[in-house]
């Protein structure tokens, strides 16, 4: 059955004209929620959700979860009251039937304006894929001058569009020969992170090896949240810093297609003083230097391991040295910084680096 209403059809046109294309309402797609089912087509507007009539689109659900929300197409004319929506079952013969899985309410449009609303539910009704239910629009009470938009060709082949006339004799649910505009979003099914122990941690220690899994099998990534005590290098691998509390956190994002992000785990150890030997550099300042001449840098470690050299990051271009402390130059009248590292062994923790800036001068030194 088919209803028209001549007047309605006048000021939804109006309406049409005055806005010119539809306004997007609603909160946006949730990180952890995905649209399963939809129909955003229409063809008009007129079937008007008051206290009259209440209308129904089916659907079959494409995978099984919680229906976190739905949305739909709405037409607004005047008025106030908000737009009841109904989740629920459906007969052997695809008729919506039995009590509301769930409930919910659109938020109001202003008037003259059309676009998707969305209703939330506090308890999401689970639904089990291929098993078909439907969405209800229902008027709590005053009409409510807002149109559910439709489209006549009837584009989507998971359900159909029904009407209900709340005041006949023997009021039932009737098919229209129609889709609705609907949206529905179920949640993406949650996943879990196991987190092993954190490795035992020195100062001037190894790096330790962090390990965990997700119930999804997607990959975690790690991240430290005392970078001031320890740091996550090369993804997996824990690097002491300085004595204290140590926390890394594991996290998974899920994927927007088959897993919500998983609850972030954390876990703590003990940084602890370096058991090694310190030792110390002494690198003198060898002073300003010739430009084309070369010179062999010298420089001890009081643990009497070798000393390297290396030009640091902020040293003018003009000079090279090597790893054992040959010097030379290709430029003048800039500064030239060298490094003096030792990075200790098994017995002595690595030496602070030792810096020494000097001047490459044209005349003779």
């Amino acid at each position: 059955m088919t209803r028209t209403r001549t007047a309605l059809v006048a000021l939804t046109c109006l309406a049409f004209a005055l806005v010119g294309t539809n306004l997007s309402s609603g909160p946006a797609s949730a990180a952890d929620d995905v649209v399963d089912q939809s129909q955003t087509a229409s063809t008009d507007c007129y079937y008007t959700v008051d206290d009259f009539y209440s209308f129904a689109q089916t659907f079959t659900a494409g995978r099984s979860g919680p229906l976190t929300r739905v949305d739909l197409l709405i037409d607004r004319f005047a008025g106030t009251p908000a737009i009841n929506v109904g989740i629920y079952a459906t007969d052997d013969s695809g008729i919506p039937t039995g009590p509301a899985l769930a409930t919910g309410t659109l938020p109001t449009l202003p008037d003259s304006v059309q676009g998707f609303q969305s209703a939330s539910f506090s308890t999401p009704p689970v639904l089990v894929k291929d098993t078909k239910y439907a969405i209800e629009a229902s008027a709590p009470g005053d009409n409510t001058n807002s149109g559910w938009c439709f489209n006549t060709n009837q584009p989507y082949t998971g359900g159909e569009g029904f009407g209900y006339a709340t005041q006949a004799p023997d009021p039932a649910w009737t098919p229209y020969d129609v889709d609705f505009a609907f949206r529905t979003y179920i949640g993406l099914p949650a996943q879990t992170i196991t987190l092993g122990d954190l490795p035992a941690l020195k100062v001037g220690g190894d790096d330790g090896d962090l390990t965990a899994s997700a119930s999804s099998g997607l990959p975690v990534t790690f991240s430290s949240q005392t970078p001031a005590t320890c740091t996550v290098v090369g993804d997996t691998h824990v690097h002491p810093v300085a004595t204290g509390t140590c926390t890394i956190a594991a996290d998974q994002a899920g994927d927007d297609t088959d897993y919500a992000s998983a609850p972030q785990v954390t876990k703590s150890v003990e940084v602890g003083a370096s058991d090694k030997l310190a030792q110390t550099i002494t690198f003198e300042n060898p002073g300003a230097q010739k430009y084309g001449a070369a010179k062999q840098l010298s420089a001890t470690a009081s643990s009497g391991l070798p000393v390297t050299f290396s030009v640091g990051p902020h040293s003018d271009a003009g000079c090279v040295v090597s790893s054992s402390g040959y010097l030379t130059f290709n430029d003048v009248g800039n500064d030239c910084v060298i490094v003096a590292s030792q990075e200790g062994n098994d017995e002595y923790a690595a030496a602070d680096p030792v810096t020494q800036t000097f001047e490459v001068d044209d005349q003779d030194v």
